[in-house]
């Protein structure tokens, strides 16, 4: 059973390991070789996903379970 709280961790690695793609791509040398006005705009997906990412994770904390020691 896929359940809302798998929904939102699976979105959270996709979107984690897109991020990680685009830093790597945004943090290279390659970022030099394309259009100015569309490094600013990658530069700014990438904040933008990663406000998003930090979304997800406070979401799913608020979900799981709390475990006790």
């Amino acid at each position: 059973m896929n359940t809302f709280l798998e929904r939102l961790i699976t979105e959270k690695e996709e979107l984690a390991s897109k991020l990680a793609k685009l830093n790597s791509f945004i943090f290279n040398e390659k970022l030099l070789e394309i259009d100015q006005r569309q490094a600013v705009l990658l530069k700014t997906q990438a904040d933008v996903m990663q406000v998003y990412l930090n979304i997800l994770e406070t979401r799913i904390s608020l979900l799981e379970p709390v475990t006790q020691e």
